[in-house]
């Protein structure tokens, strides 16, 4: 089964900072594809956070698996650097998704009361 790969305009600027030769990157989103969450490491199990990491070139790869619709999102990406380095880029990626999930949270919550209240008699 083959997953559809979603890149946003961030990523695809850090994916040229990095200059991977076309080949070695191809050859990355196609095991991405075709294989999924398993390519990567569950990073955070209730977000669905995965890391794709390569030796050479020394790279990680951040991306989110969305279950219902078999989507790949591509959120960041880095050379290998340190343990520090790699658990700073997960806790940031880990808080920007929180923060995002409880705002549309707190946006579906008030559209839902907006719907209901006027209907109560």
């Amino acid at each position: 089964m083959a997953y559809v790969l979603v890149f946003d305009e961030e990523f695809r600027k850090q994916f040229k900072k990095v200059r991977l030769d076309r080949m070695i990157a191809q050859n990355i989103l196609d095991k991405i594809e075709l294989l999924g969450p398993e390519a990567g490491k569950l990073i955070d199990s209730k977000l669905f956070l995965y890391e794709y990491k390569m030796k050479r070139p020394p790279l990680r790869i951040y991306f989110k698996h969305n279950i219902y619709t078999n989507e790949i999102y591509f959120l960041y990406i880095e050379m290998k650097k340190s343990k520090e380095m790699q658990q700073k880029t997960i806790d940031f990626l880990r808080k920007k998704f929180f923060s995002i999930i409880f705002f549309n949270l707190d946006i579906f919550f008030k559209l839902q009361k907006a719907f209901v209240e006027p209907c109560i008699p």
